[in-house]
């Protein structure tokens, strides 16, 4: 992770695997006292990489509730707007229907139907 913030593919690290050592405490001593004792490094890679794989499920996770906090929002936020503007006749609602509106903005409409001369 850190080798990613350096080449500068990540800005800051994302992944914070010691989350998974501390709510794995006993195996992550286990691994390292293996790894002291006869030289498992293959058991403490793979109990490593067991974390990896935890925290990248986990953050991707995170990152698709606030993608879809944000696309709430913004349709929250927009379907808001252009109702407002209709209300005060900036906007004209087309459809007539409650979903999937479209809406024209007549001032700008206006300036390409007018005789330029």
């Amino acid at each position: 992770m850190f080798l990613l913030c350096e080449k500068k593919i990540l800005t800051k690290p994302v992944l914070y695997i010691s989350n998974f050592f501390v709510q794995n405490r006993a195996e992550y001593y286990d691994r390292l006292q293996a790894v002291r004792d006869s030289g498992d490094w293959e058991g403490w890679l793979a109990f490593f990489l067991r974390g990896v794989e935890s925290v990248g499920n986990e953050a991707a996770t995170t990152v698709r509730w606030i993608l879809e906090l944000r696309e709430a929002h913004r349709a929250a936020a927009a379907n808001a707007l252009a109702a407002r503007l209709a209300a005060v006749g900036v906007l004209k609602e087309l459809t007539g229907q409650k979903r999937n509106r479209l809406f024209a903005y007549r001032q700008y409409i206006r300036i390409f139907e007018a005789d330029p001369e």
